[in-house]
């Protein structure tokens, strides 16, 4: 492909539906790329046209597919949401099958017990168990879809829960393992996006990855990467910052991460984000509760007085400091707990610190639990304030963002210190209910490579929703598919019902805006399935034939067809002619025959 040729064809959006398009942004690579990639020994020479394109063909032929994996594309697609979730269901990014999956303890489980219909143990599953239970059988789908898997929060910079949509086998693919300086390992493709401490990155950028002809594979590059965390808040980095970032005093950070003072204070030198001498002083306009008050004096008691407090202390069996008493330490304890609980809601302004909420049904809670630190029991600072709901699902293990102590977890920054080529081995990937379209994978915090517009972030535009041109009938013999038309003239009014109800929908949201309500809660107004979205995907040439294969069939969604038929007929085969040739002889007429 021609230098002109290229420059016409990226930045040109290309319509598809009513309002969609796609645009490519970028690519890497053309057919000489590939055949070079298998020409290792020879340098990358050409040995003539004719010599290249048989290379090419018996590539294809013979399903040789990494040559492929040297071209790669970027695209911007704009397309409604009914037509993203096909197009997300195609992985090109991938985990081992023995990655153990994080779970945080779910709805009724106990500390130490496993559940008898899967029989794992604890709260990891590995990702081929996990496909094999999900595709296997719909009770243990059900029940997985319930589990609390771990994700990380990136605003609140803390660990939090969500639940499995689908589980992927994306095919046999080359996998790396990387090495972190805990001695965590994860293996994945090289394009799976991890979380580092420069943002989310595919791994082969994030390392810098090079691989020899011989198949060993290097760093180039030093890399710090997200792991699972820890209870002591201030030991993260990400999490100080964050607080910093809010404008939390260091006794706010104190009281939100459960320690010292002093302890923040150290921390926050740790992590040189250190406060000025100014910002320890007081807010402009505080008043100090004793300004002014030269001191305290109290009327001397009088002996008769004395004796009556006297008279009022428990003695013998009934005293608490009996030694054979029948007051256990448990109870000693609630008993001070409850004692220290109007101070401990006033220290927290009579607000739950788990949900936010003011309400008369409030306790005192141990930020560490009093089984693990016994000698924490009576200190004050160790208690805060929540809701008797959120008191409930700290104990019962179905707070989100806890740990088994019941304290948050934050994140560690770990660097890679190894990676080496594992081989072509199976894959899978897990999709994971928003807003953090992320989980915890090895330990690792992992993505998918979708980079999607947020309805969180921006607003959505009036009118920007999707209208089929026909209303097709639901299939007889298939389920998941369309067949014929229904008569126009109902159409039409189908077509009016649907403007109607878009046009409803969007003022609800507006309504929301103009009200004030972020923007992630206002959406909640619009139709879901309709809403036009915008992202961009990065994907190479041996990932976008299969996700071609498979959007190209007769049998997959008209929508997502028309995207997958403007892709291939004005991208793919500009860019990759031979490949495209090739393509088509041996696989989509194969597919077309079967």
């Amino acid at each position: 492909m021609s230098d002109d040729a290229k420059k016409a064809l990226i930045g040109h959006q290309f319509p598809v539906l009513d309002k969609g398009f796609v645009e490519l942004q970028d690519v890497m690579g053309d057919d000489l790329a590939i055949v070079n990639a298998a020409r290792v020994s020879f340098l990358g020479e050409s040995k003539g046209l004719e010599k290249d394109k048989k290379l090419l063909f018996y590539l294809m032929q013979h399903r040789h597919t990494s040559p492929f994996e040297m071209v790669e594309f970027k695209m911007r697609v704009k397309a409604p949401l009914v037509t993203w979730w096909q197009w997300a269901r195609h992985r090109t990014w991938c985990l081992s099958g023995d990655t153990e999956i994080i779970f945080n303890r779910p709805d009724r489980w106990r500390k130490g017990m496993h559940t008898k219909q899967t029989g794992n143990k604890g709260a990891k599953f590995t990702a081929e168990r996990l496909y094999q239970l999900w595709h296997g059988n719909s009770h243990h789908r059900k029940q997985i879809s319930n589990m609390l898997i771990r994700v990380y929060d990136e605003d609140a910079k803390v660990f939090t829960v969500s639940h499995i949509t689908d589980v992927i086998y994306s095919g046999k693919k080359q996998v790396f393992e990387i090495e972190l300086e805990d001695g965590k390992l994860l293996k994945c493709s090289k394009d799976h996006l991890i979380l580092t401490n420069e943002g989310w990155q595919r791994l082969e950028d994030a390392i810098g990855l090079s691989v020899s002809g011989s198949g060993t594979a290097t760093m180039t590059k030093e890399c710090f990467v997200l792991t699972n965390g820890t209870e002591d808040l201030w030991r993260s980095y990400e999490w100080m910052k964050a607080q910093r970032d809010a404008g939390l005093s260091v006794q706010e950070i104190a009281d939100k991460a459960g320690c010292s003072y002093h302890n923040i204070r150290k921390w926050l030198k740790i992590h040189n984000l250190q406060f000025d001498q100014t910002q320890y002083l007081f807010n402009e306009g505080f008043t100090p509760w004793n300004k002014g008050k030269k001191g305290y004096s109290q009327p001397p008691r009088t002996e008769e007085h004395l004796a009556k407090l006297r008279a009022k202390v428990k003695k013998g069996p009934e005293s608490h400091f009996w030694r054979g008493g029948v007051s256990t330490d448990r109870e000693l304890i609630g008993a001070w707990t409850t004692g220290q609980a109007r101070k401990v809601h006033e220290r927290f302004n009579f607000t739950c610190q788990i949900c936010g909420q003011k309400t008369d049904k409030l306790q005192a809670h141990h930020i560490k639990p009093v089984v693990d630190y016994p000698e924490l029991a009576y200190d004050f600072d160790n208690l805060m304030t929540v809701c008797q709901d959120c008191h409930i699902k700290i104990h019962t293990g179905k707070e989100m963002s806890r740990s088994h102590n019941g304290t948050p977890l934050a994140a560690l920054h770990k660097k890679v210190v190894k990676v080496r080529l594992v081989g072509i081995i199976d894959t899978y990937d897990i999709a994971v209910e928003g807003p953090n379209h992320n989980f915890v994978a090895n330990g690792v915090v992992v993505h998918n490579s979708f980079n999607a517009q947020s309805g969180r972030y921006t607003p959505f535009e009036e009118n920007d929703y999707y209208f089929p041109s026909v209303w097709r009938k639901q299939a007889e013999s298939n389920k998941q598919a369309s067949e014929g038309e229904i008569d126009s003239a109902e159409g039409e009014k189908l077509t009016a019902l649907l403007t109607e109800h878009y046009e409803h929908s969007f003022a609800l949201y507006q309504q929301a805006l103009d009200a004030g309500v972020a923007k992630e809660l206002a959406r909640l107004f619009l139709p879901g399935f309709s809403v036009y979205y915008t992202w961009v995907v990065k994907v190479d040439a041996h990932n976008l034939m299969h996700w071609i294969e498979l959007r190209m069939a007769p049998d997959a969604q008209e929508e997502i067809r028309k995207y997958a038929e403007v892709i291939y007929n004005e991208i793919f085969k500009q860019v990759l002619p031979w490949t495209a040739e090739a393509f088509e002889k041996f696989r989509l007429s194969q597919r077309r025959n079967v």
